[in-house]
């Protein structure tokens, strides 16, 4: 067995702690996700250090990370990084852990400092009357990062932190940042990409509505570019439902 670990040299001071958790990973740490992923979190010299543990990918996966493609924890840590120095904000990336088995990648570790801002979800999610100042300043949010070139591939509600500030507005920060695309800064995304990058938000439609009506003033699209948002949300959540049926029909047979 071995092990490949990359520091953020602005925290070489935790390099010996970071060099043994993956042996202590299963026995120590407060567990805040224990689902397809682990995250845990630790208090190291009086910082809180939130810890992602991958789900084992499959032996096909595992040669891919291995030998073809970087592993979620690399993309994780670089993107986090990506992210900041474009001016956005996300939990800092500390270091990755890439643990071999065999050769090839079984595990792999994401670190980065604490946020406990709350996701947007809490303000939408099974309330009466959804927080629409968090919904318009969200989509102009998601209009900002498409106009530097980045499209998160996750932008649902629990993965959008926010705070309000003292100007009155939300402010957000992303987290779960190893699937995302960085086009040059400069470059803007087509806009079906755009427009398929929200559908992820929420499957309320009502809800997106309000976000796809700020997005589109916020672009300064027509009206008729709302209809088509719209049009594309619905597209995309058919896709979804069928292929949910299908693993699910799928997983029945064996």
């Amino acid at each position: 067995m071995s092990q490949k670990t990359i520091i953020n040299p602005s925290y070489d001071g935790l390099a010996e702690w970071i060099a043994t958790l993956p042996d202590r990973f299963d026995h120590e740490g407060e567990v805040l996700n224990d689902k397809r992923n682990v995250i845990k979190r630790w208090v190291v010299d009086g910082m809180p250090v939130v810890v992602k543990r991958f789900r084992k990918p499959s032996w096909p996966q595992r040669v891919v990370y291995t030998f073809f493609r970087k592993s979620k924890a690399e993309r994780a840590y670089q993107y986090g990084m990506e992210l900041r120095r474009r001016g956005f904000d996300t939990a800092c990336s500390i270091a990755y852990i890439e643990h071999r088995s065999g050769m090839l990648i079984d595990y792999c570790y994401y670190l980065c400092e604490n946020d406990d801002a709350p996701a947007i979800e809490r303000e939408i999610k099974n309330v009466a009357v959804p927080n629409k100042s968090l919904l318009e300043d969200f989509a102009r949010y998601a209009w900002q990062l498409h106009q530097h070139g980045i499209l998160h591939h996750d932008l649902n509600r629990s993965n959008v932190l926010y705070r309000k500030g003292d100007d009155g507005h939300y402010h957000f920060s992303l987290i779960d940042n190893n699937r995302m695309t960085f086009y040059p800064e400069g470059t803007l995304p087509p806009l079906n990409e755009c427009m398929e990058n929200l559908t992820r938000f929420t499957g309320d439609m009502e809800i997106f509505r309000t976000v796809a009506v700020a997005y589109c003033q916020a672009r300064q699209l027509g009206d008729d570019m709302v209809s088509q948002l719209m049009a594309v949300k619905e597209r995309h959540d058919i896709r979804r439902k069928k292929r949910k049926a299908f693993l699910k029909k799928l997983k029945t047979r064996h």
